[in-house]
């Protein structure tokens, strides 16, 4: 039994420092230029190993951005409010990214861009249809549309603005805030009339 408990340890270590290596490498190479013998070198396993894990860079990619995405959700959840009490504060995909540079190779790459929006939106798409349906009046296909564009523009101004001070931060995402906020409340007055 205490065997296979270090078993299953030691697969899950080596399953771990995969995902983490194609992360590392991210920082270091395009997407489309990391290969199966860079996993396997920079993460000191083997091609067998490799393959007991993964069956390609494919499936990496798609526990990676799981993985991801179950993080940003929880980190978007609590947040302390600078006393001694916690709150529960909602924070954006682009501030969460900025914040935690761990994903950004991920969410930041060209080659990966297309899945990254699909990705975010298949994890955001309930809690976001949960808020606008009864808001809106719009339809879930249109809604799923707008939020599409939504995380589009979101990753796209996040990794353009990564490098500005937190100042030129604040000030560029609360015009983005405004942007999406007053189209929203576009379409709310737009139904209720």
């Amino acid at each position: 039994m205490k065997e296979e408990k270090a078993i299953l340890s030691k697969d899950n270590f080596i399953h771990n420092s995969i995902k983490d290596t194609f992360l590392q490498l991210l920082l270091k190479k395009d997407y489309m230029q990391i290969t199966i013998t860079d996993l396997c070198k920079y993460a000191g396993v083997s091609r067998g190993t490799f393959y007991t894990h993964f069956g390609n860079i494919g499936q990496i990619v798609e526990e990676v951005f799981s993985d991801a995405l179950y993080d940003i959700k929880n980190m978007a959840l609590l947040s302390e409010n600078g006393s001694s009490s916690n709150i529960i504060v909602r924070k954006g995909l682009c501030w969460l990214l900025r914040e935690n540079p761990k994903y950004q190779p991920l969410f930041f790459s060209e080659a990966l861009f297309l899945p990254a929006v699909k990705h975010t939106v298949v994890a955001l798409k309930q809690d976001f249809l949960d808020v606008m349906l009864d808001k809106t009046g719009l339809d879930e296909s249109t809604l799923t549309d707008l939020l599409t564009v939504q995380i589009m523009g979101c990753l796209e101004m996040c990794r353009k603005h990564l490098g500005k001070s937190d100042e030129e931060w604040c000030r560029f995402h609360t015009c983005f805030d405004l942007f999406l906020k007053a189209g929203y409340e576009g379409i709310i007055q737009n139904n209720n009339a």
